[in-house]
C-alpha cells in the first residue's frame, strides 16, 4: 500500500480498502504438503498480530475512512489462534473463499472466484462465471439474507477484458 494508490483511489466512490496480510509470504512448509497460508499453523500468534496490528496502522493512516479493518487473509487461509486474536490489532472481521467457515469475529464469505489460478493464472470465463453465479442466486431463493461475495485479486483482476468500474459510464 502506498501513497501513490492512496491518491489514485481518492475520489473513487465505491472504493474501500481491507487488509490483505503483512508480507504476502508463505510460512507453512510445502515439503511436508502444507498448504501455502501467510498467517496458518506455523506462525507465532503474537508476531503475527504485531505485525498484523502495524499493517493496520499503516492502511488507516493511508486510506482514512476508506479503510475498512476486515483482514482478507492470504490465500484464503488463517489459524484459528491467529483468527480469534484479530481484535487486538485492530481488524473487527475477515473474509475467505469458502462454503461456510464460522468464526467468533464476524466473517465476510466470499463465493465466486473469478480467476482459475491453476495454470496460467486467467479469468474463468463468461459461461463459468455465468454458472456460478446461477447457483449462488439459486441458493439465495432459500436464504435471501445472504450476501454474496465476489472473490478477485488485486494483481490479477487486469487484462481478461473485463472493464474496470472506474471506466464504466
Amino acid at each position: 500500500a502506498t501513497e501513490a494508490l492512496a491518491e489514485r483511489i481518492a475520489n473513487e466512490p465505491f472504493v474501500a480498502v481491507l487488509q490483505h496480510g503483512y508480507e504476502h509470504r508463505n510460512h507453512q512448509d510445502k515439503a511436508r504438503g502444507e498448504k501455502a497460508a501467510e498467517f496458518g499453523s506455523r506462525r507465532d500468534a503474537d508476531e503475527s498480530i504485531r505485525q498484523l496490528a502495524k499493517g493496520c496502522e499503516r492502511l488507516t493512516a493511508l486510506f482514512g475512512p476508506r479503510f475498512v479493518p476486515v483482514f482478507v487473509p492470504p490465500w484464503n487461509r488463517l489459524s484459528p489462534q491467529i483468527a480469534r486474536r484479530l481484535p487486538e490489532a485492530g481488524l473487527v472481521a475477515s473474509s475467505t473463499f469458502t462454503q461456510f467457515h464460522p468464526r467468533a469475529l464476524p466473517y465476510l464469505q466470499t463465493h465466486i472466484d473469478m480467476i482459475k489460478w491453476k495454470k496460467d493464472r486467467r479469468f474463468i470465463g463468461w459461461r463459468s462465471a455465468a454458472l456460478r453465479f446461477d447457483y449462488q442466486l439459486a441458493r439465495r431463493r432459500t436464504n435471501a439474507g445472504e450476501p454474496l461475495g465476489i472473490l478477485s485479486h488485486h494483481l490479477a483482476q487486469n487484462g481478461f477484458g473485463i472493464t474496470p468500474l472506474s471506466q464504466l459510464p
